[in-house]
This record gives structure tokens, sequence and C-alpha cells, in this order.
């Protein structure tokens, strides 16, 4: 895997270093993450992954909306409650739990590439929690 981005300081496609651009500019500036040797898409593991296993839900559910935004998908967002798509290739429902330290996720994916999304959401659930991949989508919490 050689990982590149669109690196907005740059303005070009870069190669990347730890999900930094070659050019010195920090992985908050690249975005559109991919494979160079393949094109498929990417998803970079969380930038602090030791500084997120006690989020509340809300919080949770924000940072897997805006990381998601920022590799290239369509992302929105309704409290606890995310749902993802790239086109018409693919879509996913991910819900926080409120009541309990529980990330639910379901995926669809058509035709193309894998956008990474359910090894991003089991990375950025750290240990303390619990990643369910659901058949069918989630519904909202009451």
């Amino acid at each position: 895997m050689k990982p590149a981005g669109f690196c907005s300081l740059c303005q070009k496609n870069v190669f990347l270093v730890n999900w930094s651009c070659t050019g010195g500019h920090d992985r908050s500036h690249v975005s559109k993450w991919y494979d160079a040797e393949t094109g498929g898409a990417l998803v970079p593991p969380p930038a602090h992954e030791s500084d997120q296993s006690d989020d509340p839900p809300g919080d949770m559910a924000d940072r897997i909306a805006t990381r998601l935004h920022s590799v290239g998908l369509s992302v929105a967002r309704d409290g606890t409650m995310v749902a993802v798509a790239a086109e018409d290739a693919y879509e996913a429902c991910i819900l926080v739990s409120s009541r309990e330290p529980v990330v639910t996720l379901w995926e669809h994916l058509s035709h193309g590439p894998d956008p990474g999304v359910r090894d991003f959401v089991r990375k950025a659930a750290n240990s303390k929690w619990k990643v369910r991949v659901a058949l069918h989508p989630p519904e909202p919490e009451r």
C-alpha cells in the first residue's frame, strides 16, 4: 500500500508519510486519501487513538462524521446517527449508542472499491467501544 491524497496547501495529489503530506504539511490539510498503487479509497486511522476511548456518544458520532466527510464521502448526521454514501456505489448507517458504549454499523457496497468505513469505525471505537456490524440499518434511539 502506498498512501496518497490531496493536499490543500500544495493544491495537488501527493504521496503521504504517516498520513501527512511529503511537502511537510500535516494530515489536517490532506483529504481524499487513496492507495496510489490500486486507486482504492483509504480511510486513515484516527490521529490520536489513545485520546478517544472515553468520548460521549455525540463526540464519537461527530468524530466519525467529520473523518468520513474529510475522505470525500457524503455524510449526514442527526444526533448520534450518521449516514454515509459514495455516489451510488456505497451506503452505510452508523449509530452510536447513548445507553452503552456501542457503535452499530450497517453498510452496503453495490460496486467499486470498499471505502474502508468498517475499518475506520473499528479503529475509532478503540477498546472502550464495542462495534456491531448489523444486517439491517439500525433504528434511531428514542
